[in-house]
């Protein structure tokens, strides 16, 4: 049975840098230890579309930049169904309904090994706010 996942993105149809961590897109993580490193080099997903409006509805109103220049997160949510057999490892939940996905290996997903995630989107819901 496929596991659902829900995860806010800029783009409808979304494209590979919606699926890449904040590793992954270079943005220098905030605290240098490993378990912290791990977590921000995973791709970040919701297990119910309330979390992940949760979420995008605690972003409005703040700039469509942070302090350093980032982009904040989309105004979609994609659902991402994927399969048992698929070379995606998740871990969590690391908060409420919060889960991190890797490559089969464990490691961060890259440009290369996220283009799987696109296969996996199911449909895409418009997002925050509800």
């Amino acid at each position: 049975m496929p596991r659902i996942f829900y995860r806010l993105v800029k783009h409808d149809p979304p494209i590979i840098d919606d699926m890449l961590s904040h590793g992954a897109l270079g943005k220098p993580c905030p605290r240098p230890d490993p378990k912290s490193v791990h977590e921000w080099q995973g791709t970040s997903v919701f297990d119910t579309e309330q979390a992940a409006r949760a979420l995008g509805n605690a972003r409005l109103g703040r700039p469509p930049r942070d302090r350093l220049g980032w982009e904040r997160i989309g105004p979609f949510i994609a659902v991402l169904h994927i399969p048992d057999d698929a070379p995606i490892i998740y871990e969590g939940p690391s908060g409420p309904g919060h889960w991190l996905l890797y490559d089969g290996a464990g490691l961060m997903l890259t440009a290369d090994t996220a283009r799987v995630l696109l296969d996996y989107v199911d449909r895409i819901l418009r997002g925050p706010p509800e």
